[in-house]
């Protein structure tokens, strides 16, 4: 009996939240699908299983008319490959989700958008009327997968509907109710991470893992830092482990405050884990984020956490498993950095309470969710 074929669409394999949990759900598929990966960069920093397919469509490029060209080519390779395919799912980026509907109108096959982030938060990156375009091609999708319910009410906001889900027979004022949108959390896999190094066991130390992007606000943790060091008891020293566009601009903020001996960019790791388990703090100061996957890995190495009221407000059951601040708070960061730097019992508290935090990430319900969808 042949698999049913998968055709998953990515903008890239370049190391990332969404990224991890593509590879992560692929792997729980193979034995089941066959599965194909189609992605617009050639960017890859993960391992793929053997018997995953993964097609790049062009190289990276920089130059705004190579890029045009680049992405005339990706729209033909993905015509030509879906036909092939039961099942088309890709990342929520708008410029995939635009051609979905595009590659849908040539070969009448139906799409499924996952989506990762908080997408009224990030908007399109479109004008106008190619943002109208892209909340009509959401509304097209046979279905949305949104990754936490933080996630499914921005993408509601953002397509103009505010109601619950299939199941729900209400319209909006435009007659409209978003019935194409479901809810399946991440599947998450948590690799047994050797002490690979060790961090300095005479200072505080403070994790924080993410791409360098201006939605992480690792900004406002800096400022926060600086602002806490006079009230610590101990030599704190924090670690911010990603690369990004934000890595000069927060080198300036650091060597401006003078912080050069309290805080390390780490720069792109292939290992964050061993500083998300050697820490003493986690801390999560994004403006935006849907479900974010570092949460759950400081919850699995039972690390005190302190996060933003984003989607991680909803993996920590909003204060349970460590504290919730308000987004872009520096009072409350501040605050909170002082309480548990200063409080080695209330650290202690919280990752006792860590464990077992994370079940819902790791259950085979998560992958049965899929395989349901996929039936139909």
């Amino acid at each position: 009996m042949s698999k049913n074929k998968i055709l998953f669409v990515w903008q890239n394999l370049e190391r990332g939240g969404a990224e991890t949990v593509l590879i992560n759900l692929v792997e729980s598929l193979i034995d089941k699908y066959q599965i194909t990966i189609l992605c617009y960069e050639n960017k890859n920093k993960f391992i793929i299983p053997n018997q995953v397919k993964v097609v790049y469509a062009s190289e990276v490029s920089n130059n705004r008319i190579i890029k045009t060209l680049n992405k005339i080519v990706f729209l033909v390779k993905w015509v030509k490959l879906i036909k092939k395919y039961d099942f088309c799912i890709l990342n929520e980026v708008p410029f995939l989700v635009v051609l979905a509907l595009v590659v849908s109108l040539f070969t009448r096959k139906k799409y499924i958008v996952w989506a990762h982030s908080c997408r009224s938060e990030m908007g399109s990156g479109f004008g106008a009327l190619l943002t109208k375009i892209h909340q009509y091609a959401l509304k097209k999708a046979d279905t949305i997968v949104c990754v936490s319910n933080t996630s499914a009410d921005s993408m509601r906001e953002y397509v103009g509907s505010y109601k619950n889900d299939k199941n729900c027979d209400d319209q909006n004022t435009d007659g409209y109710a978003l019935k194409n949108l479901i809810i399946i959390n991440n599947i998450l896999k948590f690799e047994h991470v050797d002490n690979l190094f060790k961090l300095p066991q005479d200072t505080l130390n403070i994790c924080a893992v993410g791409r360098l992007a201006s939605e992480k606000n690792f900004s406002l943790l800096i400022n926060a830092l600086y602002i806490a060091i006079p009230r610590l008891k101990v030599r704190p020293h924090l670690y911010i482990c990603g690369a990004g566009e934000e890595f000069s601009n927060l080198n300036e903020q650091i060597n401006k405050l003078n912080l050069q001996g309290f805080v390390t960019l780490v720069g792109y790791t292939n290992t964050p884990l061993s500083y998300i388990k050697e820490c003493d703090i986690f801390v999560l100061p994004s403006s935006s984020d849907a479900c974010p996957v570092v949460v759950c890995e400081a919850l699995y190495y039972v690390r005190p956490i302190i996060a933003t009221n984003t989607g991680a407000a909803e993996i920590l059951e909003y204060g349970k498993y460590g504290i919730v601040i308000d987004k872009n708070n520096l009072d409350q960061l501040v605050d909170s950095l002082v309480l548990l730097a200063n409080d080695k019992c209330l650290r202690e508290k919280y990752s006792q309470a860590a464990r077992g935090a994370i079940t819902k990430f790791t259950s085979s319900l998560i992958v049965n969710k899929w395989q349901r969808l996929l039936v139909g």
